[in-house]
């Protein structure tokens, strides 16, 4: 089912509450758990909270042991400030 069917189905943040944002985070994650890239594009195509939603798919699917943050994307990001640096 393509993305933006699934969001008008169940949501995508649009009422920014968890009843239509879980589902259609869960949803991302599930079909994406392989692929981080795809797992982005894949939430920002159901628009609503984008933000929201693609923090937490992308924060489950980083952190899941099939895949991983593509390295050019970790190259491009922002420095944080000294303080905030993880040792």
């Amino acid at each position: 089912m393509p993305v933006v069917d699934v969001a008008v189905k169940i949501g995508a943040s649009e009422n920014v509450s968890a009843m239509d944002t879980i589902p259609y985070v869960l949803w991302n994650v599930v079909k994406n758990i392989d692929n981080f890239e795809e797992a982005f594009w894949s939430t920002v195509c159901g628009l609503g909270d984008r933000d929201t939603t693609c923090a937490m798919v992308c924060g489950i699917v980083a952190l899941s042991s099939k895949t991983s943050i593509p390295g050019d994307w970790i190259k491009n990001t922002e420095k944080l400030p000294e303080e905030f640096e993880l040792t």
